[in-house]
């Protein structure tokens, strides 16, 4: 069997607007999307057409981390 890479999870603290920046900045369209009692939830994003080969995995809460100023991780897209 070979490994595929299929998704990145990330923890988000606010949903919607995350959900709006990935629609407007990167073209990611959710493809699935769980509320949970809280109001937050997960949603799975992916570009048109690659739903089947790669998605991202945003799920609401968790505790908040500072950011230190060194830390340089990021999701990084092609864009015109």
């Amino acid at each position: 069997m070979s490994i595929t890479l299929t998704h990145v999870a990330v923890q988000v603290r606010d949903l919607t607007a995350t959900i709006a920046f990935y629609e407007e900045y990167c073209g990611l369209r959710c493809i699935h999307r769980r509320h949970n009692s809280e109001g937050g939830g997960v949603v799975w994003m992916a570009e048109p057409g690659r739903e089947h080969a790669f998605i991202f995995v945003f799920m609401s809460g968790g505790q908040g981390a500072a950011q230190d100023e060194q830390d340089y991780g990021h999701l990084g897209f092609a864009v015109e």
